[in-house]
């Protein structure tokens, strides 16, 4: 059975772009392992663009750039798959990929295969348009690797990336497992460009259209985790980076819009507050609820404060608290906001901290830190 709940683990390309190494995504396993991250759901290592020849060999196959990764890739998923981990990769659905590697659109069947022999568990397809192209159908060819993955012989996690452009959580569930649903995130609270994103902007984004249509199995992906980044990748700045109050603000977003985790720092760079952040296992269980029903924007900025509700399995509500202000608040908020019944009592439980606070009734109230957002779970008294 295939992961129906959202997918966790590491990307290479956030922290080297589209350069990476055997030693890059090896480095990577054993640190997921050390650092606990694996024991809490972050099991999947994904490479990304840069791996694969600018040419195939002469059956027409795909090969990999023996310089930088010297095993060949049948070792390398070995290797993550001995740690107790799954392995990723990535193929461009273009011409080429987007670093100018072999691409796969007209390939479709022959390079299913070939990840198949190589050990992959999850394949990202990414579309690459080109100067080159004729005229495209994006559906259609990403519906022809869906059924490529299905006939190549192993089970493998297809993670559409066509930045949204057809609306895929409309059509793609019985396709794919995960979409994109934008451009790229970059490490930033609020800035945006043409093509990227700061992740108010990413979640403002996924969250107007395409939130309401995750489920089980289908899950939309507003892209990677930047927390932790912190400088430490120059190419994934966009101003001033996240603080640590905006990388909470990132997680609890991702967490409680049933998102994948998948972080994009150097982790032999994390610094022990963002790994903190990563590894709270009330986060991760909002996260992974088996019900994969995703959060609801309920409140819109009101003097910076946003709310957001998320149904839970065991009669429990999770409710984020977003202050998008430039100044701590203290914010307020009544059951009837987030859909529920103004007259029970309710047990609320600090999901950061842990910290249980005795029943309330009809209404809450919390202090936020600017641009930070905490977390509660709500669960009925009688």
């Amino acid at each position: 059975m295939k992961k129906t709940t959202p997918v966790m683990g590491w990307n290479s390309y956030c922290n080297c772009d589209c350069s990476p190494s055997e030693k890059i995504i090896t480095d990577a396993a054993d640190a997921l392992v050390r650092l606990g991250l694996s024991d809490l759901g972050y099991n999947m290592v994904g490479l990304d663009d840069g791996y694969l020849g600018r040419e195939r060999n002469a059956e027409g196959q795909l090969v990999w750039k023996e310089d930088i990764f010297p095993h060949g890739m049948k070792w390398l998923t070995d290797y993550i798959h001995a740690k107790g981990l799954l392995a990723g990769c990535y193929l461009g659905c273009g011409l080429t990929t987007w670093w100018g590697d072999a691409g796969t659109l007209g390939h479709e069947e022959e390079d299913a295969k070939r990840i198949a022999e190589w050990g992959f568990d999850l394949v990202k397809y990414d579309n690459h348009p080109t100067d080159e192209d004729g005229p495209r159908n994006l559906v259609a060819e990403y519906i022809k690797m869906g059924l490529a993955l299905k006939n190549c012989g192993r089970e493998i996690i297809y993670s559409m990336c066509e930045h949204g452009s057809t609306r895929p959580w409309l059509w793609a569930h019985g396709v794919g497992d995960m979409w994109r649903v934008g451009g790229d995130i970059r490490d930033n609270f609020s800035r945006e460009t043409d093509q990227y994103r700061g992740i108010l902007g990413a979640m403002d984004e996924y969250g107007s259209d395409s939130t309401p249509h995750t489920r089980a199995g289908g899950i939309s992906d507003p892209d990677f985790l930047v927390v932790g980044i912190k400088g430490n990748s120059q190419f994934m700045e966009l101003g001033n980076g996240l603080t640590d109050a905006e990388g909470r603000t990132q997680f609890a977003l991702w967490c409680m819009t049933s998102s994948p985790l998948i972080i994009g720092a150097d982790l032999n760079k994390l610094d022990e507050e963002s790994l903190r952040t990563l590894k709270n296992k009330n986060l991760i269980a909002i996260d992974q609820d088996p019900l994969v029903i995703p959060a609801r924007r309920v409140s819109s900025e009101y003097h910076g404060r946003e709310l957001w509700v998320k149904e839970l399995s065991d009669f429990r509500w999770a409710v984020a608290v977003l202050n998008r202000g430039p100044n701590p608040n203290r914010f307020s908020f009544r059951w009837e906001e987030v859909g529920l019944a103004g007259g029970i009592g309710m047990t609320v439980r600090d999901e950061w901290t842990g910290e249980t606070i005795p029943e309330q009734f009809g209404v809450f109230s919390c202090d936020v830190d600017s641009h930070d957002t905490r977390v509660f779970t709500l669960t009925p008294e009688l």
